[in-house]
């Protein structure tokens, strides 16, 4: 690894936040920068983009894109076996991949939730879960000094996102996978949820007037980066605050982790018994 720069493996690679994660990599001159999307169109659009970015900076990274649809096993794991397989290791993995539409809910009369609620929620949440389950493992192997893992979060899962509730739903569930996988991780493999507030991507640029406390993407990728500059990082969920400032989240029950992380090892123990 002192040779050259990491591997990074960014699902939702096509969209702006992704880019702008892959252009920030680019400026640290990681070795290769390998982004994936369901959007054969966005995903080659992003490739031309970062690849012109990485030759106009003089950098040496190497862009790839992959179609893969990461709520699809088999396509997310995949995409991370041909990154190992081209690129020898990954040091970090950014599960950014979510849809970005709304989805209405009527709780006027009986009705099973809709097909849309379900799709917006996997979007977010199974896309995540089956990037962490494909690439911890692969990072593990790495020789890298740092191995990260970074999910996209939103500071909606915080508050009462009445006016799309499948997608604040899902991020809740996104940073408890991190919480609860935290003392399941290899040893020097970390994972981290990245909260981001109002972020202003041409689709909620029109209604920043109406936002409390805005951010721009480069603002909220240099907060984003904290993670990945600060290499005690491991097992918190940081929401950006409107002011700007960064807050871990620790919700009650973390700061009893320990006497639970007991019982799940007297479990284990008991189970281990029993298969004897």
């Amino acid at each position: 690894m002192s040779s050259r720069g990491p591997t990074v493996f960014i699902t939702g690679g096509a969209g702006h936040i992704g880019r702008a994660i892959a252009r920030e990599w680019i400026t640290r001159h990681a070795q290769a920068i390998i982004i994936s999307d369901i959007d054969q169109q966005s995903l080659d659009a992003a490739v031309s983009e970062l690849t012109e970015a990485a030759a106009s900076s003089s950098s040496p990274t190497r862009i790839k894109g992959i179609k893969a649809d990461a709520s699809v096993w088999s396509e997310i794991n995949d995409a991370l076996e041909q990154t190992v397989a081209d690129f020898g290791s990954v040091e970090y993995v950014f599960a950014n991949a979510g849809a970005v539409k709304n989805v209405s809910i009527d709780l006027s009369e009986p009705s099973e939730p809709s097909e849309e609620w379900y799709s917006l929620f996997n979007s977010h949440f199974k896309t995540t879960l089956n990037t962490i389950h494909a690439a911890i493992p692969r990072l593990a192997k790495s020789n890298g000094p740092d191995k990260l893992l970074v999910v996209t979060s939103s500071a909606s899962s915080f508050s009462r996102f009445s006016f799309n509730p499948p997608y604040g739903i899902a991020k809740t569930a996104i940073n408890q996978i991190v919480l609860n996988y935290t003392e399941l991780l290899p040893a020097g493999v970390r994972m981290t949820a990245f909260a981001p507030n109002w972020v202003l991507t041409p689709q909620i640029a029109p209604l920043a007037p109406l936002l409390a406390g805005p951010k721009t993407i480069e603002e909220t990728i240099k907060a984003f980066f904290s993670h990945v500059d600060d290499p005690t990082a491991n097992g918190i969920v940081t929401v950006h605050e409107p002011e700007g400032g960064l807050h871990n989240v620790e919700p009650y029950y973390v700061n009893r982790s320990d006497s639970s992380i007991k019982m799940a090892h007297i479990i284990e123990g008991i189970r281990k018994q029993q298969q004897q």
